[in-house]
């Protein structure tokens, strides 16, 4: 829903007061109801579907969001003291990797990998050989 700006000094380039976002229509997907709700201001909190929303309005607004995937996998926790985490920044291809102790375990991973926006992320095969490669030089040999 758009609606006058509340600063009624802010024009759009033809004089009028400029229109803003300041509710939407909303649907209760379990019931079907439709109601609408009204906000002093509306925040596109979206994540990677953030460009699907601003181009709602207009479809020829360029990208601002560039979606990543990170990929992590679980260990015993021997591989990570219970206090303290390792980072290396000098990866084959430039990402960081991690590990992390994480609820009796360690988490092992890497963020930032281009990708395509997706409901349901999924890690690839290539994905785990690849953290699986870079953390062998921390590990025993045990990890396959």
């Amino acid at each position: 829903l758009k609606g006058p700006c509340e600063d009624a000094k802010q024009k759009d380039a033809s004089g009028k007061t400029k229109l803003v976002v300041n509710g939407a229509r909303m649907r209760d997907t379990l019931t079907g109801k439709e109601f609408v709700v009204r906000a002093r201001c509306v925040v596109n909190a979206a994540g990677p579907f953030t460009d699907d929303i601003r181009k709602m309005e207009d479809n020829k607004q360029r990208a601002i969001c560039q979606p990543s995937s990170g990929v992590h996998i679980v260990l015993p926790n021997y591989y990570s003291p219970e206090n303290m985490g390792l980072l290396d920044p000098s990866t084959t291809d430039g990402r960081v990797i991690f590990f992390l102790p994480w609820l009796g375990h360690v988490v092992a991973g890497t963020t930032d990998h281009p990708c395509g926006v997706t409901t349901s992320p999924e890690p690839s095969e290539e994905d785990v050989e690849f953290i699986l490669s870079e953390i062998k030089h921390y590990l025993s040999p045990d990890i396959k």
